[in-house]
């Protein structure tokens, strides 16, 4: 961890007070080796550097003091300000250092990419134009171009396999037993839930309990490996050091969803190291 950012795959639990606990929730699943694309989170002594400007922290209590509980359209107005306000902040230096240096190596490894195949990062990288005016706009949509890229591999396997979404679905709640969350975000009926079940028990993923065999627990491994495999390339021509170096950067950013529950927004248990 630097004093800005933590990276997921370095996570560790010390580092929950100072990345929250959805990015510590997103950390612990990387350690249970469960799929969570690459990313990062912004540590509090990132934002304490900004807040410690005494005019930012005047500016935008005197705007919260004016807000009428009663006055929706204005306090969206308000609302609007104080963004504004805290968007003008400069960033500290230290802090700006530190996304230059990531930015720069996540830029080089867009930059050696292709886009047949893989849509979704494709669309992340049509708007990355649109994002030069702000240098942490532009790191986090590299991120999200590095991350969709692999998920675009990730879903071609998922296809060949084949699997369908909500077997999937059915899938991921076996592993970390979410399942009324995970149904409800996917919209899936209770039939479509159940067939997905009876097909995956009838081809070995799942006990009639709905828990993952081992062959399911295998064969889920085979596939993060091939699709880490198939994400190679995005780091051809960097060297592990540098690779190293952006995990380190990007550390305070990426800790903090995966520590008291499995993942909060899920609603999951929290999961183990051992799975």
């Amino acid at each position: 961890m630097t004093d800005h950012i933590v990276w997921f795959d370095r996570y560790e639990p010390e580092h929950k007070p100072f990345v929250g606990g959805k990015n510590s929730s997103l950390g612990e699943m990387m350690r249970a080796e469960l799929p969570v694309p690459p990313g990062f989170a912004v540590t509090t002594n990132a934002y304490g550097l900004i807040w410690s400007d005494e005019s930012l922290v005047n500016d935008v209590n005197d705007l919260l003091r004016s807000i009428d509980h009663d006055d929706l359209a204005a306090n969206r107005l308000i609302a609007n300000q104080i963004r504004s306000r805290i968007e003008q902040q400069p960033v500290p230096d230290q802090v700006a250092n530190d996304i230059a240096e990531a930015t720069d190596v996540a830029e080089r490894a867009v930059d050696g990419l292709t886009w047949p195949g893989r849509p979704l990062a494709a669309g992340h990288a049509a708007v990355l134009d649109q994002c030069r005016d702000n240098d942490l706009v532009r790191l986090w949509q590299l991120i999200a171009v590095l991350r969709e890229w692999r998920g675009d591999g990730h879903i071609a396997l998922l296809t060949a396999e084949p699997l369908s979404g909500s077997e999937c679905t059915v899938i991921t709640y076996a592993l970390s037993r979410g399942r009324s969350f995970l149904k409800a975000s996917r919209s899936w009926s209770d039939d479509e839930w159940s067939a997905a079940v009876e097909r995956l028990v009838a081809d070995g993923w799942i006990s009639a309990e709905d828990a993952m065999t081992d062959d399911g627990k295998a064969r889920r491994r085979s596939l993060e490996t091939r699709t880490n495999e198939l994400a190679v390339p995005m780091w051809d021509g960097i060297d592990d050091a540098t690779v190293n170096r952006l995990g380190d950067l990007l550390e305070p950013a990426v800790e903090a969803l995966t520590a008291a529950n499995y993942f909060a927004m899920f609603g999951r248990p929290a999961p183990s190291k051992d799975g």
